[in-house]
């Protein structure tokens, strides 16, 4: 992580996003210690907006106590696959009902631009773009519900979901079906239908679930999706 040169106004804000960051993409790897002094010391700032910071990581789940020794980066496991996705789940059921309702024209416009361009990246076999699409498709549908509170949670269980997974095991590829599944949630959405849309999205995010864990038991390890 480089350090923060400037403090913002939510300078607790910033360092949260950037440890969030740093565990997301194994910048800070399953299993390391997050200490407040470490990561003070890494973002040139005092330990106060790291200790709040790790207080809302530990709430949310990208790090766990290990007895009297500390946090530590969550590491994958069935129970935290299971639990992450169960939360996600029941979170974006809400926001995409609300989304399905509330959404403004441009709003549904977007959303169905962002699913388009997901089938488009697995078209061109590029998946580091079609993992890109399916976290802005998420977090675009969070913000069409009109929540900030909500989409802020949506954010933080979209990205410990992809948080307990790898891409460096062999590749799950269910990419289609899931760009699929994007088409017909944003359709659902440009028509006002929070029943279809909901029903779509629980689909989808229960297959990826269950992708997720069955890769976890083959591997001991997380599984690479490029399914989420």
């Amino acid at each position: 992580m480089e350090p923060i040169p400037e403090r913002p106004q939510r300078l607790t804000e910033t360092v949260y996003a950037r440890i969030r960051e740093a565990i997301v993409t194994s910048e800070i790897p399953p299993g390391a210690p997050a200490t407040e002094a470490g990561l003070a010391e890494r973002l040139a700032v005092s330990k106060t907006p790291v200790r709040e910071a790790l207080v809302r990581l530990a709430y949310v789940g990208f790090v766990v106590p290990e007895g009297r020794r500390g946090l530590y980066v969550v590491s994958p496991s069935l129970e935290s696959i299971r639990s992450a996705y169960e939360v996600r789940i029941a979170l974006e059921a809400q926001a995409v009902r609300l989304a399905a309702v509330r959404r403004t024209d441009q709003q549904a416009t977007d959303i169905a631009r962002i699913a388009r361009e997901s089938l488009d990246a697995v078209e061109a076999g590029d998946r580091p773009a079609f993992r890109a699409r399916d976290r802005e498709f998420h977090l675009a549908v969070a913000d069409a519900a009109q929540n900030q509170r909500l989409a802020n949670v949506v954010t933080d269980y979209v990205d410990l979901a992809n948080t307990l997974r790898r891409r460096d095991v062999p590749q799950v590829d269910n990419s289609r079906e899931c760009a699929g599944h994007h088409v017909r949630i944003a359709d659902a959405i440009a028509v006002h239908d929070p029943d279809v849309a909901e029903r779509t999205l629980k689909v989808h995010l229960s297959k990826v679930q269950q992708l997720v864990e069955d890769g976890f038991r083959q591997t001991g390890q997380r599984a690479a999706v490029s399914y989420a």
